[in-house]
């Protein structure tokens, strides 16, 4: 059930496209954020998951230039904070083998200066934590979905299945104990009104 009378998704990658579900009254656009082909003000509400930390401040602006005056930019993630309920090595390990191995991937920052260089003031800044239940390929899958593994296979440091393996077997002793294991995620969620002259 749609709250929107027009729903429109973007996407700079033909590959999430032609993934996205087919629903009634959303229609999806291959694009680049910094070069949208919308009149400006055409969105009151406008969403961006997961993908902020890609866009430069010319795609921000861009966004500011398609947003209708009174509406909302809405920016959310899903993180992963390393936690696993009652086992306190787990961090430890993420941090130290992890780390190590997959060092981290560029990307940029956009604290409150730079959202208001951009024509956005926040309005309101969430971090919500929760539990949720997983195997140990469950957590592998997961894991391998994180930029900086991605980033390992593209660039050919290793391959899925190396990755896979090592993944595995280092977290393999953390499900010793028990098949199931509960990892503590975060989402964060902020609002941003624009700023009018």
């Amino acid at each position: 059930m749609s709250i929107a009378g027009t729903v429109v998704g973007v996407d700079v990658s033909i590959d999430m496209l032609r993934l996205a579900d087919r629903t009634d009254g959303v229609s999806y656009i291959l694009s680049a954020a910094e070069r949208l082909p919308f009149a400006g003000g055409t969105f009151d509400l406008i969403t961006l998951c997961s993908s902020i930390h890609w866009l430069g401040t010319p795609a921000l602006a861009q966004l500011r230039d398609v947003l209708a005056p009174g509406g909302m930019l809405t920016v959310y993630d899903v993180w992963f904070p390393a936690e696993m309920s009652g086992i306190p090595a787990f961090a430890g390990w993420m941090q130290a083998a992890c780390g190590r191995r997959y060092p981290r991937v560029a990307k940029n920052r956009h604290g409150p200066d730079e959202m208001l260089e951009a024509g956005f003031r926040l309005d309101r800044k969430d971090d919500l934590r929760y539990e949720v239940q997983m195997r140990l390929e469950q957590l592998v899958d997961y894991l391998m979905t994180h930029s900086e593994r991605i980033a390992a296979i593209d660039e050919r440091r290793e391959t899925e299945e190396q990755q896979r393996a090592f993944l595995t077997d280092g977290l393999g002793p953390f499900f010793e104990e028990a098949a199931v294991r509960e990892l503590v995620f975060g989402i964060w969620l902020e609002t941003y009104e624009p700023v009018t002259a």
